[in-house]
């Protein structure tokens, strides 16, 4: 920890960034575990009506945010899992798409896919790039610093560099420290997670009641928490 403040204080002598560049990125994974209800619906094999099933026990989604130090949320990319292909390699890709925004208010929502579901060094750069697009645009071409975890991703020489070349610079925080370091961890991931499950339990009683299908409803539960 003393090595990375040394090298940080180094670092600001000679950069300075405002606290609307300066940026604190995150991941938390959307999962529905345990609890008491568990939904289970079975219908005849001949009925076209669709079955009814919680989506517990499974990682829909990583949620990954970019909160600059002002308290300004720049964007954010929801990464869904997906399949490419039955054999050991297939071509894919990455892209990053826009949601669709709920209000004029809301900000930057994108998502893309892949085999993990989460941030691999396949996705990072397409994130990056995105990230650097809205940022110069909304900082008129102005560097960023950005602060993220020890995710191996992150630190790789070839992505920090090509962050460079996007007036980008990648830091990662101190092992072990993420706690007190990076404040997307307590309340705001904390009240996503209580939110998201609460929504969906709400939208699969909907889901039964109604006979429709539960898939989505963990996800769509997501995306209301994080508003």
């Amino acid at each position: 920890m003393v090595d990375f403040c040394n090298e940080m204080k180094a670092f600001f002598s000679h950069y300075h960034f405002p606290d609307f560049a300066e940026f604190n990125y995150d991941e938390t994974r959307v999962v529905q575990r345990g609890g008491k209800m568990s939904l289970l619906r079975v219908e005849a094999s001949d009925k076209k009506g669709a079955n009814v099933k919680s989506t517990r026990h499974c990682t829909v989604v990583s949620l990954l945010t970019f909160v600059s130090a002002d308290g300004g949320v720049l964007m954010s990319v929801y990464i869904l899992q997906g399949r490419f292909g039955d054999g050991e390699e297939a071509p894919v890709n990455c892209t990053i798409k826009r949601a669709e925004a709920t209000t004029r208010g809301t900000w930057r929502c994108f998502y893309c896919w892949n085999d993990t579901c989460y941030l691999a060094a396949a996705a990072i750069e397409a994130v990056l790039t995105k990230v650097a697009e809205k940022s110069s645009t909304r900082n008129h071409g102005m560097h960023a610093v950005l602060f993220g975890d020890q995710l191996a991703a992150h630190r790789h020489a070839d992505i920090l560099e090509y962050a460079m070349t996007l007036k980008l610079f990648l830091f990662s925080l101190s092992p072990n420290t993420s706690h007190i370091t990076q404040p997307l961890e307590e309340a705001p991931f904390g009240s996503l997670q209580a939110g998201k499950t609460g929504r969906n339990e709400v939208a699969v009683m909907i889901a039964l009641l109604t006979n429709t299908s539960s898939r989505v409803t963990l996800l769509l539960a997501a995306y209301a928490a994080e508003r």
